[in-house]
């Protein structure tokens, strides 16, 4: 027998035990022989002739719950218990069972990489306990996993209606939109989330990349300059540099693009755009320097040999630039 008819039955008997009313014999005779449609049917008969029959409205919730109308179930709960407290223990009991059985279920499911399974558990959940936040922020989850992202964001927006303080909600409403290209949402639930938790890397990395993408270069070079207080590693210092380059914040962008390259074989892209800085302020020395270093990566590389020559041009080196000119000429390009 299954554990939801275990207790159906048992709570049958536990309540009503000594004085079983002609309603709960004729629901119990319909358990018996498994037709919960006719028990259904018969209880909504109850209620059309009499809808403040508690006991009807209480055992059409139960019968309701055994078929996974769950929705339909909690309504006629909560009609029963603004009706009377005669029932509210086995009603709370019932609830808080069955909304941690298909909490379980949800959770089994994320573990066997099921995330359609755990969508349909969860959904139940939030419709047995829509008062609980968790549920809605695990449904969020879920449906992200299955690429539903606009449901996921009501999902969580649910979670945090009933949580202001449910930093993950925030956060990953924070990723969907940004996701989503809608960066100004991304840059306000990303705010939300660091109201809660203000030195969060991953908030703190998302605010930033909402605030470049939105132009609002001041309040990224903060939120990066936080980021990079809490030493979270290369890939928001290249991030920073990069953004501070392309802004044209060359002198600003200088050491940290050096920090980078300061590895015994750094990227061949970052050695250009360190390249570029130094040419813009005018460190032409420096230009020679690291467009040799590329060229022992990539001897033939047009783009450094230029660079090259103009470099040496600047400095008055004209030899020198006649010597990496015929070179280029030997590849078969002109300045």
């Amino acid at each position: 027998m299954k554990a939801h008819r275990y207790v159906f039955l048992l709570l049958a008997v536990s309540l009503l035990t000594g004085c079983e009313s002609a309603l709960v014999r004729q629901v119990n005779y319909y358990d018996r022989v498994g037709d919960t449609a006719s028990a259904r049917q018969y209880l909504e008969t109850e209620l059309q002739r009499n809808p403040d029959n508690s006991e009807a409205r209480y055992w059409l919730g139960k019968v309701l719950f055994r078929d996974m109308v769950f929705a339909e179930g909690r309504q006629a709960f909560d009609r029963v218990e603004q009706q009377t407290a005669r029932f509210s223990e086995s009603i709370q009991f019932t609830l808080e069972s069955t909304y941690r059985e298909h909490m379980q279920k949800g959770v089994d499911a994320f573990e066997n990489r099921d995330a359609s399974l755990a969508v349909e558990h969860l959904t139940y959940a939030t419709q047995i306990r829509p008062e609980y936040n968790d549920g809605h922020r695990l449904l969020g989850y879920a449906k992200t996993q299955t690429g539903q992202l606009t449901e996921a964001t009501l999902s969580y927006r649910q979670a945090v209606m009933l949580d202001p303080d449910d930093f993950e909600s925030w956060h990953n409403m924070s990723d969907i939109a940004f996701v989503n290209q809608d960066f100004e949402s991304a840059r306000n639930y990303a705010l939300e989330a660091l109201k809660i938790d203000p030195v969060h890397p991953s908030a703190l990395r998302r605010l930033a990349h909402a605030h470049m993408h939105l132009m609002e270069n001041e309040e990224a070079t903060l939120i990066f300059e936080q980021l990079l207080a809490l030493e979270t590693g290369q890939e928001d210092l290249r991030d920073y540099a990069y953004f501070l380059f392309n802004t044209g914040a060359l002198e600003a962008s200088l050491p940290h693009l050096e920090t980078l390259a300061a590895v015994p074989e750094p990227p061949v892209e970052l050695l250009k755009t360190l390249s570029e800085a130094y040419a813009g302020l005018q460190f032409f020395k420096k230009v020679i320097g690291v467009n040799e270093q590329i060229l022992t990566r990539m001897p033939d590389d047009r783009a450094a040999i230029g660079n090259l020559i103009a470099a040496h041009e600047r400095l008055g080196q004209f030899e020198q630039a006649k010597t990496w000119q015929a070179k280029l000429s030997k590849l078969g390009g002109e300045m």
